[in-house]
Protein backbone atom coordinates (compact mmCIF):
# COMPACT_ATOMS: atom_id res chain seq x y z
CA UNK A 1 0.00 0.00 0.00
CA UNK A 2 1.47 3.33 -1.10
CA UNK A 3 1.40 6.28 1.43
CA UNK A 4 0.98 9.58 0.84
CA UNK A 5 3.12 12.15 2.95
CA UNK A 6 0.98 15.13 2.74
CA UNK A 7 2.31 18.30 3.37
CA UNK A 8 5.67 17.09 4.30
CA UNK A 9 7.73 19.74 2.47
CA UNK A 10 5.15 22.50 3.32
CA UNK A 11 6.85 26.15 3.51
CA UNK A 12 3.98 27.22 5.41
CA UNK A 13 2.30 23.99 7.43
CA UNK A 14 4.88 22.92 10.19
CA UNK A 15 2.49 19.64 10.95
CA UNK A 16 0.67 18.07 8.63
CA UNK A 17 -3.29 18.33 8.90
CA UNK A 18 -4.02 14.71 8.98
CA UNK A 19 -1.56 14.75 12.38
CA UNK A 20 -2.53 18.25 13.80
CA UNK A 21 -6.60 16.88 14.16
CA UNK A 22 -5.48 14.99 17.22
CA UNK A 23 -4.56 18.49 18.86
CA UNK A 24 -8.01 19.51 17.82
CA UNK A 25 -9.57 16.25 20.18
CA UNK A 26 -7.36 16.44 22.85
CA UNK A 27 -8.18 20.77 22.86
CA UNK A 28 -11.60 19.96 23.93
CA UNK A 29 -10.10 19.53 27.72
CA UNK A 30 -9.95 23.04 27.89
CA UNK A 31 -13.83 23.07 27.91
CA UNK A 32 -13.84 20.91 30.70
CA UNK A 33 -11.52 22.93 32.37
CA UNK A 34 -14.10 26.17 31.51
CA UNK A 35 -16.88 23.86 32.89
CA UNK A 36 -15.66 22.99 35.78
CA UNK A 37 -14.40 26.22 36.69
CA UNK A 38 -17.59 27.74 36.23
CA UNK A 39 -19.29 24.91 38.34
CA UNK A 40 -16.92 24.98 41.15
CA UNK A 41 -16.72 28.96 41.35
CA UNK A 42 -12.99 29.91 39.85
CA UNK A 43 -15.13 32.26 37.87
CA UNK A 44 -12.02 34.21 36.56
CA UNK A 45 -10.42 30.72 35.61
CA UNK A 46 -13.08 30.69 32.79
CA UNK A 47 -12.82 33.11 30.15
CA UNK A 48 -8.38 32.36 30.28
CA UNK A 49 -9.45 28.68 29.90
CA UNK A 50 -12.07 29.80 26.99
CA UNK A 51 -9.70 31.88 25.53
CA UNK A 52 -7.11 28.86 25.77
CA UNK A 53 -10.10 26.69 23.81
CA UNK A 54 -10.34 29.15 20.89
CA UNK A 55 -6.61 29.62 20.58
CA UNK A 56 -5.46 26.10 20.51
CA UNK A 57 -8.56 24.84 17.82
CA UNK A 58 -7.28 27.70 15.66
CA UNK A 59 -3.45 26.85 15.86
CA UNK A 60 -4.26 22.85 15.39
CA UNK A 61 -6.38 23.41 12.36
CA UNK A 62 -4.10 24.28 10.81
CA UNK A 63 -0.39 24.63 12.60
CA UNK A 64 1.77 27.01 10.96
CA UNK A 65 5.77 27.22 11.25
CA UNK A 66 5.19 30.97 12.37
CA UNK A 67 2.50 33.14 12.08
CA UNK A 68 -0.07 35.32 14.32
CA UNK A 69 -2.49 32.14 15.41
CA UNK A 70 1.07 30.72 16.92
CA UNK A 71 2.20 33.73 18.49
CA UNK A 72 -1.14 34.28 20.26
CA UNK A 73 -1.67 30.61 21.48
CA UNK A 74 1.85 31.01 23.28
CA UNK A 75 1.22 34.16 24.81
CA UNK A 76 -2.37 32.72 25.97
CA UNK A 77 -0.35 29.74 27.37
CA UNK A 78 2.01 32.05 28.93
CA UNK A 79 -0.63 34.02 30.48
CA UNK A 80 -2.97 31.11 31.86
CA UNK A 81 0.02 28.63 33.69
CA UNK A 82 0.59 32.15 34.75
CA UNK A 83 -2.39 32.77 36.16
CA UNK A 84 -3.12 29.56 37.10
CA UNK A 85 0.14 29.62 39.00
CA UNK A 86 -0.05 32.36 40.89
CA UNK A 87 -3.90 33.35 41.50
CA UNK A 88 -6.00 30.32 41.15
CA UNK A 89 -3.88 27.60 42.77
CA UNK A 90 -3.82 30.12 45.79
CA UNK A 91 -7.54 28.24 46.13
CA UNK A 92 -6.38 24.76 45.48
CA UNK A 93 -5.38 22.36 48.89
CA UNK A 94 -1.66 22.92 49.93
CA UNK A 95 -0.44 19.62 48.48
CA UNK A 96 -2.37 20.29 45.06
CA UNK A 97 -0.65 23.63 44.82
CA UNK A 98 3.04 22.03 45.43
CA UNK A 99 1.68 19.39 42.77
CA UNK A 100 0.51 21.42 40.20
CA UNK A 101 3.72 23.85 39.87
CA UNK A 102 5.74 20.16 39.66
CA UNK A 103 3.21 19.27 36.95
CA UNK A 104 3.81 22.47 35.31
CA UNK A 105 7.67 22.36 35.58
CA UNK A 106 7.55 18.93 34.20
CA UNK A 107 4.90 19.51 31.17
CA UNK A 108 7.62 22.60 30.40
CA UNK A 109 10.61 20.13 30.27
CA UNK A 110 8.38 17.95 27.78
CA UNK A 111 7.78 20.87 25.90
CA UNK A 112 11.07 21.82 25.46
CA UNK A 113 12.94 18.32 24.47
CA UNK A 114 10.01 17.97 22.33
CA UNK A 115 10.40 20.68 20.64
CA UNK A 116 13.97 20.54 20.05
CA UNK A 117 13.52 16.53 18.83
CA UNK A 118 10.79 17.80 16.61
CA UNK A 119 12.95 20.75 15.19
CA UNK A 120 16.35 18.83 14.65
CA UNK A 121 13.91 15.91 13.26
CA UNK A 122 12.14 18.11 10.53
CA UNK A 123 14.50 20.82 10.22
CA UNK A 124 16.74 20.09 7.14
CA UNK A 125 19.39 22.71 8.53
CA UNK A 126 20.01 19.82 10.31
CA UNK A 127 22.75 17.71 8.30
CA UNK A 128 22.86 14.45 10.49
CA UNK A 129 20.47 11.77 9.04
CA UNK A 130 18.50 9.60 11.43
CA UNK A 131 21.04 6.76 11.53
CA UNK A 132 18.60 3.95 11.59
CA UNK A 133 15.54 2.68 9.36
CA UNK A 134 13.42 2.75 12.70
CA UNK A 135 12.30 5.70 14.22
CA UNK A 136 13.49 6.49 17.36
CA UNK A 137 11.91 9.60 19.28
CA UNK A 138 15.16 10.73 21.23
CA UNK A 139 17.21 10.86 18.06
CA UNK A 140 18.51 14.10 17.25
CA UNK A 141 18.81 12.66 13.19
CA UNK A 142 16.99 14.23 10.65
CA UNK A 143 14.14 12.49 8.77
CA UNK A 144 13.95 13.04 5.24
CA UNK A 145 10.25 14.11 4.02
CA UNK A 146 7.88 11.69 1.94
CA UNK A 147 8.99 8.64 4.16
CA UNK A 148 7.70 6.51 6.93
CA UNK A 149 10.48 7.75 9.64
CA UNK A 150 9.03 11.47 8.97
CA UNK A 151 5.49 10.65 9.01
CA UNK A 152 6.29 9.16 12.42
CA UNK A 153 8.21 12.36 14.01
CA UNK A 154 4.75 14.28 13.16
CA UNK A 155 2.70 11.87 14.78
CA UNK A 156 5.19 11.05 17.62
CA UNK A 157 6.39 14.42 18.37
CA UNK A 158 2.41 15.49 18.33
CA UNK A 159 1.17 12.99 20.80
CA UNK A 160 3.85 13.89 23.36
CA UNK A 161 2.68 17.80 22.94
CA UNK A 162 -0.84 17.01 22.93
CA UNK A 163 -0.51 14.29 25.31
CA UNK A 164 1.45 16.87 28.05
CA UNK A 165 0.02 19.85 27.05
CA UNK A 166 -3.53 19.45 26.61
CA UNK A 167 -4.52 15.91 28.60
CA UNK A 168 -2.02 15.88 31.24
CA UNK A 169 -1.91 19.53 32.47
CA UNK A 170 -5.76 19.73 31.42
CA UNK A 171 -6.71 16.65 33.52
CA UNK A 172 -4.47 17.63 36.63
CA UNK A 173 -5.89 21.43 36.59
CA UNK A 174 -9.74 19.26 36.77
CA UNK A 175 -8.22 17.52 39.30
CA UNK A 176 -7.04 20.39 41.35
CA UNK A 177 -10.76 22.68 41.18
CA UNK A 178 -12.89 19.50 41.96
CA UNK A 179 -10.83 19.26 44.95
CA UNK A 180 -10.17 22.73 46.11
CA UNK A 181 -13.68 22.63 47.80
CA UNK A 182 -12.28 19.85 50.26
CA UNK A 183 -10.63 22.66 52.01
Amino acid sequence: MEKNYLQHNDPVICVPQHVSTIGLYTGQIYLVVAALAYLYTFHSLVPFALVLWATTMAHWLKVQRIGLIKIIDIIVVIASLAYVSFYASHRFLPHHRTLWFIVMWFVILVYVVNSVLFYCQTNDHNIAPMQSDAYNYFSLGYTQPFTELREQSYFTTTLVHTGALHIFIGAWLCVFIVYSQAK
